[in-house]
């Protein structure tokens, strides 16, 4: 969706004022960006999951 709201961003120049068009080029930098950080914040959990598995395991006494 943000990659459609980008292309519409781009060639849609012309509609009232280019309002509607920065609104869409906006709204796909935003989406891009949350995405971005959506995968670091994934990355940082796996990580931390993945370390405290072992003394999990180990408590568990498996």
């Amino acid at each position: 969706m943000s990659e459609d709201s980008r292309k519409y961003g781009v060639q849609n120049t012309c509609t009232s004022g280019n309002t509607l068009s920065k609104a869409a080029s906006s709204f796909a930098r935003a989406r891009a960006q949350m995405e971005k950080e959506r995968g670091n914040l994934l990355k940082a959990l796996g990580t931390q999951v993945v370390i405290h598995i072992p003394k999990v395991s180990k408590m568990l006494g498996d």
